[in-house]
């Protein structure tokens, strides 16, 4: 299995060589995607990837960092499958089916509205499915459990519907919390409690040297770190944050960066 990192920018102004996050579980040579932030289908599909092969896409809320490459993946997709076997692309059997599970399943159907506005109906090789996300195990198949639990990112609505989700996977007997955009790492406390094999967290709304120290005093089982996401005290100078949480830490942690694989 590997982490691929599309992209690993915070929602800032647009910056050289970075992208807005984006990140996949890669198993059996299927994805497990996880936000779509601008710029994720071209990441993957540069680097040899077909995109067409998600098994899930989950994202964790609707802001545009997290899914302002949602239009393009699909159409992507449009594309790749019009060229199925053709100039070098793999074939896969038509059509490609899958799920997309977010707090917000309107805003997928809207770009959905979108991508086949010019056509008199949806594409038949290409069938995008929506589901709302909920608390709890997401899906449990294939060998992979995604399990969702509600952050305070973004307030829930007026009826109590969460808009905002960190994720648990297992698989292959590993465990990866991806924390999405959260206001505390107390948001996390349900699975950091637990411990995990890698813990992919953001930077842009933190201090990611406290957060280690504060990690270290709370005795979490954490076997590696991934930070991801990145905010301005990222951004400024990465290798001195590097040192600055390795010594809050007691260990080396890593940096995302765009086109990243991490091996599980």
């Amino acid at each position: 299995m590997k982490i691929h990192i599309w992209g690993c920018l915070s929602g800032t102004e647009p910056m050289p060589g970075k992208h807005h996050t984006s990140w996949a579980l890669e198993k059996d040579g299927f994805f497990w995607w996880f936000d779509a932030g601008e710029n994720c289908a071209r990441m993957a599909h540069l680097q040899g990837y077909d995109v067409r092969k998600i098994k899930k896409l989950f994202i964790s809320h609707s802001h545009g960092d997290h899914t302002g490459g949602l239009y393009n993946l699909f159409l992507t997709m449009r594309k790749l499958n019009s060229l199925n076997g053709m100039h070098g692309n793999p074939v896969l059997p038509l059509p490609i089916e899958f799920e997309c599970i977010v707090p917000d399943p309107e805003l997928v159907d809207l770009i959905k509205k979108q991508l086949f506005f010019l056509s008199d109906e949806e594409d038949s090789t290409l069938k995008i499915k929506t589901r709302r996300t909920s608390p709890g195990i997401l899906t449990d198949a294939d060998g992979v459990s995604v399990e969702a639990v509600r952050n305070n990112h973004i307030q829930p609505k007026a009826d109590g519907r969460g808009c905002s989700y960190s994720f648990r996977i297992k698989a292959e007997g590993r465990t990866i919390i991806g924390s999405g955009d959260v206001r505390s790492t107390d948001d996390l406390a349900p699975f950091l409690e637990e411990g995990c094999d890698l813990l992919l967290m953001e930077t842009g709304h933190h201090s990611a040297p406290k957060l280690c120290l504060e990690w270290k005093e709370r005795n979490y089982r954490i076997g590696r770190i991934l930070f991801i996401h990145h905010g301005r005290e990222m951004l400024k100078d990465q290798s001195e944050v590097a040192e600055r949480c390795a010594a809050a830490w007691g260990g080396p942690v890593m940096i995302a960066y765009d086109g990243m694989e991490v091996e599980l």
